[in-house]
């Protein structure tokens, strides 16, 4: 059985999550064309050594959070007045007291070394981004609302489709000599916060995973490795706490009723309720796995043959089905409430993440679950692809690269259109990171975060002026 795709077979462990402000501090991981960063059980991101830093008692971010300062200043100094915040939906503008306002959270029991609080009212906390223009059909914001500059970490980045509009975390961090940590889930289009947590003590806070929007998790930086996991309730926003900690949660994901995780890329495990930590297997595989993606019970991932590949789907009280099978390697998958779609690439070294040929496949979510009919999209120019796959309404958005370099592309479904979305900057880094029906959520890097995992600056398409911003391939 291959290992897989390189360092595919790897990815970052501890992201932000959706749905929540949580703080904490720093952790890393890097990145490079068709591969995907490592995981590791301890760090996950703001590209330094920031988690040994701050448990130490230093700055977590002396040399990251300078290059975030930079960053911000270079083409989001402005954001804060220019264009105004139609995301505002309470705290302070002005600065970053609303991460430690002691009467907007209480504390809550998570670990014994970490100091946890949760907001009272998220909505009346969270100050909203400050939007400028970028351009047509373009917005773009610093992602620390209020004074100073501020990272995220793409790994710490979680989306899901919401209808027609889009859930939304991130895993932020301010800059300064005792940087924060904030992890946060909003609601767009409004950008509703629906839940915020603080991290305060010598622990890290961040997303179960970039398929796991409504896992918590808080862990110490030193000592025994231990997790204490939270769920997002989405019916009646609030996080419950699980009773018993993990020691594991690399490949953690959720498909909206409950969790679970992907053991060394040959077993599905889920929980049977989303307050346990008791896991059971539902899918042991005759190859690879990869990409698990869930919502609304659904719970569906990918599996490289070598040669060929499939998509298999699994709802709670049913089999595991394969949806899809073919000559292809499903490299990067992702799916909507009514249509599932991936890249199948093709190659000597496709196991490694490089391609001879690419192809957009899609077909819609069968019910009940049964093989689908797939649909052949436009051939890709890609050599490799990096991040995530969303789709949303007649929209499936990726990450490329070519030979040079990483690009965001978005396919019009139904007129079988492929695009390329035009660099406001040739020396930035972008890497898209969400998609609803009507906008594109893309992660935007500075020359001096580029690189590391990190990104400053948040950009926000209007997709119906799509033609305005995008190269027509």
């Amino acid at each position: 059985m291959k290992s897989g795709r390189g360092s595919r077979g790897l990815r970052a462990l501890l992201w932000g999550l959706p749905l929540v402000l949580v703080q904490g501090t720093g952790c890393q991981h890097s990145t490079s064309p068709g591969q995907h960063p490592v995981e590791n059980e301890r760090t996950g991101g703001f590209g330094g050594g920031a988690g040994t830093a701050r448990a130490a008692g230093g700055s977590s971010l002396a040399a990251a959070g300078e290059l975030g300062r930079a960053g911000g200043e270079s083409r989001g100094g402005a954001a804060t007045g220019a264009g105004g915040s139609e995301d505002a939906t309470g705290g302070t503008a002005g600065g970053t007291g609303w991460l430690t306002d002691p009467g907007a959270w209480d504390p809550v029991a998570t670990l014994p070394v970490c100091s946890t609080f949760v907001a009272r009212h998220p909505a009346d906390v969270w100050p909203g981004f400050a939007y400028r223009d970028c351009g047509a059909g373009c917005r773009e914001a610093r992602l620390v609302p209020g004074d100073g500059a501020g990272l995220a970490v793409t790994l710490g980045t979680s989306t899901r489709s919401n209808g027609d509009d889009l859930l939304l975390s991130l895993s932020l961090q301010t800059s300064g000599d005792q940087p924060i940590y904030a992890l946060t889930t909003l609601a767009f289009g409004a950008g509703t916060p629906l839940a915020l947590v603080s991290e305060r003590g010598p622990c890290l806070a961040q997303m179960g995973g970039r398929g796991a929007p409504l896992v918590y998790k808080i862990a110490p930086f030193q000592g025994s490795l231990e997790y204490r996991l939270g769920w997002l309730d989405l019916t009646a926003p609030g996080l419950s706490w699980l009773d018993s900690t993990v020691t594991t949660t690399l490949e953690t994901f959720d498909f909206g009723t409950s969790w679970g995780r992907m053991d060394a890329r040959a077993t599905m495990l889920v929980a049977d309720s989303p307050l346990s930590t008791e896991l059971s297997s539902i899918y042991g595989a005759r190859g690879t796995l990869f990409d698990p993606s869930g919502n609304d019970g659904l719970l569906a991932w990918t599996e490289f043959l070598g040669p060929g590949g499939q998509v298999l789907a699994w709802k709670r009280g049913g089999d595991v089905t394969v949806v899809a099978e073919g000559p292809w390697d499903a490299t990067r998958f992702g799916f909507s409430s009514d249509r599932f779609a991936w890249i199948g690439a093709t190659g000597a070294r496709v196991s490694e993440g490089s391609f001879e040929s690419a192809r957009l496949y899609s077909c819609k979510v069968p019910s009940p679950l049964a093989a689908c009919e797939v649909e052949e999209g436009p051939v890709l120019p890609l050599s490799s692809a990096t991040g995530i796959l969303a789709v949303a309404g007649h929209y499936v958005a990726f990450n490329g690269c070519s030979t040079v370099q990483c690009d965001v592309y978005i396919v019009d479904w139904n007129e079988q259109s492929l695009y390329m979305i035009s660099r406001l900057h040739a020396d930035h880094g972008v890497e898209m990171i969400g998609l609803s029906a009507s906008e594109l959520f893309v992660a935007d890097s500075s020359p001096d975060v580029r690189g590391t995992g990190d990104f400053d600056l948040i950009l926000r398409y209007d997709l119906a002026e799509l033609e305005s911003f995008a190269t027509r391939l």
